[in-house]
């Protein structure tokens, strides 16, 4: 009913008027002067579609025909020629404010659909595109028939490669002038969307020739495009067509060289040329290697009977966090040792794999010495913990938690925290306070400073203030460096706010400010500060800090609340910092980003961010820095460029 609202707002707004009546009901009256005052606004088809949008709303409130003025000769009583009038007569109202909503627009504005119909794609709502487009006469006038090339782009993201396929061939047959020009963006987008089309529908071939068409009539894309061509020929198996446009790529700037390769090595396994395979998997990276050593590589290297290499390369490819889940399976079948076992738990816990690392590493603790079974079963138990499984944790830590001489080393203190998160997660806050008090205890212990911050964090969630002082105190004394000792000190300054011992609060205040320029709680230390001083009634002091909160930042929570506190505003204060004029982009940033603009036009986002990760490996000023981070973000890479232009930032010290 979008279209519908869009026409019902063209009426005037004394178009429909209410009478009070009786009980809650409201009876709508509609002016019979304002039927003609519509009728010359809109035309008769407007008038059908705001009677329509009438008719509804009087149905929803539970109005009937009664309720509706005399006929006026707009709607006649007689039977309708118009297929539609007898649509809305027999009820058939969303069908026919659809087929209206069309007419009316093929009647008056297309270009407003195409717009709209773009704005839609632009959200990646397709259906919508091909709601708006289909069956247009005007497709290939307007726009140098970009509807003809939305509505392929739509149907090959619907699902329907064949019909995509069709319209793809249909716009870049057409003999308009914009899509017969080699170069044009248009008709590379055209050429690139058939080219993924054919892909779905296995004709692989032609998506290849698409492609390198592509490629060769837009050369500032000229890398990626062959690479999808590479990567279409090689997944198919055409080993010596993906090895010749590998050489053409080969050296090219902006494809890193693993792409290229790794596509040449997939597509020589596909074929059964293991020799080639294994070639040129030697001069992969090895992450890249990684990926497809247990599908391809290490099966390669068995078949060959060198067992040795590929243990060293299955070993290897774990190390890097990138191999597949087979690569783990096998080394653990080639290699049966107990250690074997342990580094394919670690690394199937890192990806994620954790069923098949609780496997491994109870296999490594059946296998292994005496002396390496509570290390082991601790790297079960915090398996079990990612998983959250809770009891079972606690079931592995037993031997630790009920110890009766509590040992000092690492492994003991790891344990025993892991048990106190155990208990935790459960619900179970004492014992949690209870172990997590024994961690403590242990000097040195990894997770002291975090045991005792959550001993300090129950007890202030639960009211008592005295215990999560102390607790609080304790952070900050035995754990000064630690992240958790800032937290700790800002608290107890808060806490000393709400006991009004404000000499303490601005003692915490200020000792945050001195150990913790960057941290998180900065900024509002310095207005605590303030609200302390001011308190303590040393208002000199407490306007000192109010202007360096405002100053910090005047549009920030603590900023509009330190110029309240000042009687000023802080959009004038705003006014008062100089901004110099931002930089602009070098020609070679200019091209970078129409560069990305176009990848991500074709959907390659990912190719696009990779290119801009190069850029800023390069040598780059600050403030040719600033000017790219303002070209991205004008050009709706607002993430991208807010990250560069904080890193700025923090470079300059804060200041621009």
């Amino acid at each position: 009913m979008m279209e519908t609202g869009g026409v019902a707002a063209c009426a005037p707004r004394f178009l429909f008027r209410g009478d009070a009546m009786s009980g809650t009901r409201r009876r709508a009256r509609i002016d019979r002067t304002v039927w003609s005052e519509l009728v010359t606004r809109v035309g008769h088809a407007g008038v059908v579609i705001v009677a329509l949008f009438l008719g509804e709303t009087l149905h929803a409130s539970g109005l009937g025909a009664q309720d509706l003025p005399p006929e006026s000769g707009l709607l006649p009583s007689t039977r309708p020629t118009d297929p539609l009038e007898g649509m809305l007569r027999d009820g058939f109202a969303l069908t026919a404010s659809r087929e209206l909503a069309r007419r009316l627009a093929d009647e008056s504005a297309p270009k407003d659909v195409l717009l709209a119909a773009r704005a839609a794609a632009s959200a990646r709502a397709w259906p919508a595109v091909l709601r708006l487009l289909t069956e247009r006469p005007w497709l290939d006038t307007i726009a140098a028939g970009e509807g003809r090339l939305l509505i392929a782009q739509a149907l090959n993201r619907v699902g329907n490669p064949e019909a995509a396929v069709v319209s793809f061939e249909m716009a870049l047959a057409s003999q308009n002038i914009a899509w017969l020009a080699p170069s044009s963006r248009a008709r590379m987008e055209a050429l690139v969307g058939l080219a993924e089309a054919y892909v779905r529908t296995d004709r692989v071939d032609e998506a290849t020739a698409r492609y390198a068409e592509a490629a060769t009539g837009y050369p500032s894309l000229r890398g990626w495009l062959l690479l999808s061509a590479l990567q279409t020929s090689a997944r198919a198996g055409n080993a010596d067509q993906a090895l010749e446009i590998a050489s053409v790529l080969s050296g090219h700037k902006t494809v890193p060289r693993d792409s290229i390769w790794v596509e040449v090595v997939r597509s020589s396994f596909l074929t059964g040329d293991s020799a080639t395979g294994l070639s040129y998997s030697d001069s992969l990276g090895a992450r890249t290697a990684a990926t497809l050593m247990g599908q391809w590589i290490l099966p390669a290297l068995l078949i060959q009977g060198d067992t040795a290499r590929a243990v060293a390369r299955a070993r290897r490819a774990l190390a890097t966090g990138s191999a597949d889940a087979a690569t783990g399976q096998l080394l653990a079948d080639l290699d049966p040792r107990w250690q074997t076992w342990e580094l394919v738990g670690e690394a199937d816990r890192s990806s994620g794999n954790t069923a098949r690392a609780i496997r491994m590493y109870e296999r490594a603790v059946e296998a292994a010495p005496p002396g390496e079974n509570e290390r082991l079963t601790y790297e079960i138990a915090s398996t079990r913990f990612i998983r959250g499984e809770f009891i079972a944790v606690d079931r592995l830590l037993q031997p630790w938690i009920e110890a009766a001489e509590q040992g000092s080393d690492e492994l003991t203190a790891r344990a025993l925290f892991l048990a106190g998160r155990a208990r935790y997660r459960r619900g179970q806050l004492s014992d949690s306070r209870t172990i997590w008090n024994r961690v403590v205890d242990i000097p040195g212990a990894p997770d002291g400073a975090f045991a005792v911050f959550m001993i300090a964090d129950m007890a202030h969630d639960s009211g008592r203030l005295d215990e999560a002082i102390g607790a609080y105190e304790r952070t900050v004394s035995r754990y000064p460096r630690s992240s958790y000792a800032g937290t700790a000190l800002f608290r107890l300054g808060m806490l000393s706010m709400l006991q009004e011992d404000f000499t303490s609060a601005i003692g915490h205040f200020d000792t945050y400010r001195r150990r913790s320029p960057g941290g998180n709680w900065y900024h509002a230390s310095i207005y605590w500060g303030a609200k302390a001083r001011e308190a303590a009634g040393d208002s000199a002091a407490a306007r000192a800090l109010y202007r360096e909160a405002l100053g910090n930042d005047p549009l920030s929570y603590y900023g509009v609340r330190a110029g309240e506190a000042l009687g000023v505003e802080p959009w004038d204060f705003l006014d008062r910092r100089s901004m110099p004029p931002l930089p602009t982009m070098t020609d070679e940033q200019v091209t970078l980003v129409e560069r990305m603009n176009d990848l991500r036009a074709l959907g390659w986002r990912g190719r696009a961010l990779r290119e801009l990760v190069q850029r800023e490996r390069e040598s780059e000023t600050q403030t040719r820095l600033l000017a790219l981070a303002t070209g991205l973000n004008e050009n709706g890479w607002t993430w991208q460029g807010t990250r560069i232009a904080s890193q700025v930032l923090a470079a300059r010290g804060g200041l621009w």
